[in-house]
């Protein structure tokens, strides 16, 4: 990843970090385990979902990768959604 793109991702690691911070429950800030199980707990809601998006299908998987799996371990790795109101990822 070039320099530009690795300040762009970082910006919107940033503006991500922020809103999960106002989402989190203030009162379970107060210990690491809290900050850990909070922060998990909302990036497997919203997070996670989304950066799975290009790992939907087996296909894509094995373009990206150049590893083959099969569909149960793929069900494993990516949590089912309905993405059919998402843009696809198509690499270059």
């Amino acid at each position: 990843m070039n320099s530009q793109k690795q300040a762009e991702l970082q910006q919107h690691l940033d503006a991500i970090a922020a809103i999960l911070y106002q989402e989190a429950d203030p009162t379970e800030l107060t210990t690491l385990e809290g900050i850990e199980k909070n922060v998990r707990a909302l990036a497997q809601e919203h997070v996670w979902p989304q950066l799975g998006i290009f790992l939907s299908t087996v296909q894509d998987l094995a373009m990206l990768t150049g590893v083959s799996i099969s569909h149960s371990t793929l069900q494993r790795f990516v949590q089912r959604e309905d993405w059919s109101e998402v843009v696809r990822f198509v690499p270059a």
